[in-house]
């Protein structure tokens, strides 16, 4: 499929993932999702927002299977067609910084019942997500600065690259996201 235009430079790229055992003992895997290559984690997060995803194991009904998903994947384009819809709708909806301020403040709401570390948590994510906002995210082109979609992008890039994880049972704290 063709890149998803956004407004200006700013694009996003559907892509499809496939994966096989060679062996017969693994599953032919894929799936279906989009990008944005000025991220560095795009595959991880496009893999995990993916919109339509498969696997078929090695049997009898393999056949059948891979039937069923080419009807799917027909539909695919129309999908990313839409989602590029969705983009540009939120590109050309601009946010002042009042109104940027206010969205954080109801994502992120400072509760009378949070204690002040937890506050103070709080503001320190309404700070980053905004100063990304304002221009630090990565790739933020002039088109979509100032934009519901650079919010998006804002707070995608925030939870992807600066949001503090803990490490929980053994895994690293990109698994533990």
């Amino acid at each position: 499929p063709n890149p998803i235009r956004i407004k200006g430079d700013e694009k996003q790229y559907p892509f499809v993932f496939v994966s096989t055992g060679h062996d017969g003992t693994g599953s032919f895997e894929g799936a279906c999702s989009s990008y944005r290559p000025s991220c560095s984690n795009a595959l991880r997060w496009a893999m995990s927002k993916a919109c339509l995803r498969w696997a078929i194991r090695h049997s009898s009904k393999s056949a059948q299977r891979i039937a069923d998903i080419k009807r799917s994947v027909r539909s695919v384009n129309e999908s990313f067609e839409e989602l590029g819809s969705v983009y540009r709708s939120l590109a050309d909806i601009p946010l002042s910084p009042r109104t940027a301020a206010y969205f954080l403040q109801t994502l992120i709401p400072l509760e009378t019942k949070d204690s002040d570390r937890t506050k103070k948590s709080k503001r320190e994510k309404q700070v980053q997500i905004s100063h990304l906002f304002d221009g630090e995210m990565a790739g933020n082109t002039p088109e979509i600065k100032g934009t519901a979609y650079a919010m998006l992008q804002s707070i995608t890039e925030y939870a992807d690259h600066h949001q503090t994880t803990r490490k929980t049972n053994g895994k690293s704290e990109q698994e533990s996201r």
